[in-house]
């Protein structure tokens, strides 16, 4: 039979194996947990920026989609609108066709810049109230004014006019 002294030490050796294998064990999970902490971090921190792109994404997609409802996704053209509600005036339009930038997929930012040498002020409120109000609707981007007078009520004005608009 063995020994009895021998069968303790035998334990208490086996005991202090298991014991720093424990705390070997217990280190090293701990290190993985800090590694596998700091790439979780990482991995939501690019899930909120991800959603943040998709809200944006939305808010942006939203008006599209709603204009593609339209029955007619083009904007009226602005020289038709000119003559409409400016009848009599005098007016240049340039389209920018060129330099429109792309949009989502199908669509296109059509800018026109629009000269009106001599026109009264309170007309060109009612112009700007008209083609906002369309759908798809002109925006306003940029407006000059210049007195072409001293009297007052008519300028110089030169207008920069976008709408969104559906390719063909």
């Amino acid at each position: 039979m063995m020994d009895k002294n021998l069968s303790e030490r035998i334990l208490w050796v086996t005991a202090v194996v298991v014991v720093v294998l424990g705390l070997v064990t217990a280190v090293r999970t701990f290190q993985e947990m800090r590694r596998q902490e700091s790439e979780i971090r990482k991995y939501a921190d690019f899930m909120r920026e991800l959603s943040a792109l998709a809200k944006r994404s939305a808010r942006c997609e939203s008006p599209v989609r709603a204009f593609a409802k339209l029955p007619n996704p083009h904007p009226q053209p602005l020289t038709e609108l000119l003559r409409e509600s400016l009848a009599g005036e005098q007016f240049r339009a340039r389209d920018w066709e060129a330099l429109s930038p792309r949009t989502i997929d199908g669509w296109i930012v059509k800018t026109r810049q629009v000269t009106l040498p001599k026109i009264e002020l309170s007309k060109l409120a009612g112009f700007l109230a008209k083609v906002e109000s369309l759908r798809p609707p002109w925006r306003m981007v940029a407006c000059t004014i210049r007195a072409v007078s001293r009297e007052g009520g008519n300028a110089y004005v030169t207008l920069t006019l976008e709408a969104l608009d559906k390719m063909p």
